[in-house]
């Protein structure tokens, strides 16, 4: 049976000029990603903690752009964005493991290169793709309910789901652990929070700076109940520690920081000066940089090791931001120069389009 394509009509007005308000708060999120990896102090490390939760509202925000005037087919999307994610990282992962195997043979197991390549945890830092994966699997459904019922049914079903996630899972922790729990863990409890955050997404081009703000304020506030809670019950409050898979803590702190900044940034203009180029560059090959980020981690604790010196996070932040972005760049130029001189045609344009994406 054929599937109906969506049409999504929209409701109110959208702002065009909004697009470079979600290029420049996706730039700042892959920055602040980076800068976790590179062991902050416990206080930035809290202050940045909302990051991932903001790439995931920002990519429902840029899906509803994308997708407001023309009907959106579910099957065929769903491969193009897989296609679109799934291409380029393995094709990294595959070169990053043979030129590990060459130059430090036996680094990596079979083992831990399985579940790097099925996006679980493996050399670590992959997770996030696997969330990447899933909210555009969901996207499609989540564009057909959002456009179906009004957005106060929108917002109560997409909550509903969130809190429902929530008490199936503290039913599931109290289970033994076996390998088949641990992937319904990776899949489900990954899916739904991250998808209700998604979805909360899909609505941001239509929400005012006003809306935005009395959003972080309510948010705030239940985060910070939840702190006074947890503080009475001599539980962690770090929000790192309820980050995978993602509780109330965490959720609740990262769309609280998400639209506070979305608020803070709304009507953003750089105009179309150096800075403005930078960052849609940094946005629009944010996974690129993200998957250069990894070898470049690498690069630099090889050469404190071998220096034996001890290197400041800000350094670490800095050095690997640069060398990731340079690598990524040199990546675009190169394609740039290949593509004025071949003019290629046939699968090495599709390997262009689809897998360096340049």
């Amino acid at each position: 049976m054929a599937i109906t394509p969506i049409r999504v009509e929209p409701h109110e007005p959208v702002a065009p000029a909004r697009s470079f308000v979600f290029d420049l708060l996706r730039a700042a999120a892959i920055c602040s990603i980076l800068l976790a990896h590179s062991g902050p102090p416990a206080f930035v490390a809290q202050l940045r903690n909302f990051d991932v939760v903001l790439v995931v509202l920002i990519g429902g925000a840029v899906c509803a752009l994308a997708n407001e005037r023309r009907p959106i087919e579910p099957v065929a999307y769903m491969k193009k964005r897989a296609l679109r994610l799934l291409a380029p990282t393995y094709v990294f992962l595959a070169g990053y493991f043979v030129l590990m195997e060459i130059v430090a043979p036996a680094r990596f197991d079979a083992e831990i290169m399985l579940r790097t390549f099925l996006l679980a945890d493996g050399i670590g830092y992959v997770w996030i793709l696997r969330i990447f994966l899933i909210v555009a699997l969901l996207a499609p459904w989540l564009l057909r309910l959002r456009d179906r019922v009004s957005p106060r049914t929108y917002f109560a079903l997409l909550f509903c789901a969130y809190v429902a996630d929530e008490a199936v899972y503290a039913m599931f922790e109290r289970l033994p652990v076996a390998r088949a729990s641990e992937w319904v863990e990776f899949t489900l409890f990954y899916a739904v929070p991250y998808g209700a955050i998604f979805g909360l997404g899909l609505r941001w081009p239509r929400m005012s700076q006003t809306e935005a703000a009395r959003w972080a304020v309510a948010a705030f506030a239940v985060w910070l109940a939840m702190l006074a809670a947890l503080d009475s019950l001599h539980a962690s409050v770090r929000t790192w520690d309820y980050k995978y898979p993602p509780r109330a803590i965490y959720v609740w702190y990262g769309l609280a920081a998400g639209h506070a900044v979305y608020a803070m940034f709304l009507g953003a203009d750089l105009g179309r000066g150096r800075a403005a180029r930078v960052v849609e560059f940094v946005s629009a090959q944010s996974l690129w940089i993200y998957l250069w980020h990894i070898p470049s981690l690498q690069v630099g604790r090889e050469l404190a090791q071998r220096l034996d010196v001890p290197v400041p996070w800000v350094t670490k932040w800095l050095v690997t931001t640069s060398l990731s972005l340079s690598l990524t760049w040199a990546q675009t130029r190169l394609v740039a120069w290949y593509r004025r001189t071949r003019q290629p045609t046939g699968m090495r344009r599709w390997f262009l389009d689809n897998v360096l994406q340049c």
